[in-house]
């Protein structure tokens, strides 16, 4: 059997992406023969995507751990999440697989983050180079038929669909409140760019029409500019008691929240 070899983030940051990985070595660990190299650039979602001399550091570390476990592995197969659509993190990516790709037998990319193909379409003087590093993969893993297509855009040589999944436990008991009809429950980094504003429009709409609810939101501002913004806008349309800003949550905590919406 093909040694695998897993280049990936896990918790933390506790984002969606570190959680799947983390969750899909537990469950290879009985059945694979792998060895997990631990990609570490961000140790928090408000840091992901953002330059930090640190960063270029890890970079290089990562190539050379990840050279001498293919050189170790003759044949293994590279397992790599490719990065979110913006330019340091592709630059970093292309930079780590053009140095590690020809060492390996069999590449398989899972595109956690989704879309980096709409982005070298949008800059397209990086489409050479960025073609050598995702190009052809054996495996390309996306996570739904709505998603970018990125496997079909760098032609790799299977794509499968695999939505993302986890195991829940359904709490003991679930009380269900009929005072508030309209529940709306957001879990994720707290950016313009995911629809935050958009909620608190949906917000002010709802109030003006006279229909109760209540939105409570989980996780980490990506900028303080932003969560400032959101905050006036809150507080200009009288939002404060309808709309509860909880900051991150893990474990029980964030699963009582999904039980309360």
């Amino acid at each position: 059997m093909r040694k695998l070899i897993i280049v990936g983030q896990t918790p933390p940051p506790y984002n969606g992406q570190a959680k799947m990985i983390l969750q899909m070595i537990d469950g290879l660990r009985t059945d694979f023969d792998f060895l997990h190299i631990r990609m570490a650039y961000s140790d928090s979602v408000v840091s992901a995507g953002k330059f930090n001399l640190s960063k270029i550091l890890h970079l290089f570390d990562l190539i050379r751990q990840t050279r001498r476990a293919l050189k170790k592995y003759p044949g293994a197969v590279l397992y790599y999440p490719p990065a979110s659509p913006n330019l340091i993190p592709v630059f970093r990516d292309i930079l780590f697989l053009c140095a590690v790709r020809p060492l390996a037998g069999k590449t398989i990319f899972h595109f956690h983050s989704g879309g980096v193909s709409a982005f070298i379409r949008r800059n397209a003087w990086l489409k050479p180079i960025a073609m050598k590093a995702y190009g052809q993969a054996d495996i390309a893993i996306e996570l739904g038929h709505s998603c970018p297509r990125d496997g079909q855009f760098f032609s790799a040589r299977q794509v499968h669909i695999v939505p993302n999944g986890t195991t829940v436990t359904p709490p003991a008991h679930i009380q269900k409140s009929t005072s508030i009809p309209l529940k709306i429950l957001y879990v994720g980094i707290h950016t313009e760019s995911k629809g935050l504003f958009d909620l608190l429009e949906t917000a002010r709409e709802l109030k003006q029409r006279g229909v109760p609810f209540e939105i409570r939101t989980a996780g980490l501002w990506y900028t303080e500019k932003e969560e400032g913004r959101f905050n006036a806008i809150r507080k200009s349309n009288q939002l404060e008691a309808n709309v509860l800003t909880l900051g991150q949550k893990t474990g029980d905590d964030l699963w009582a929240l999904y039980a309360w919406a």
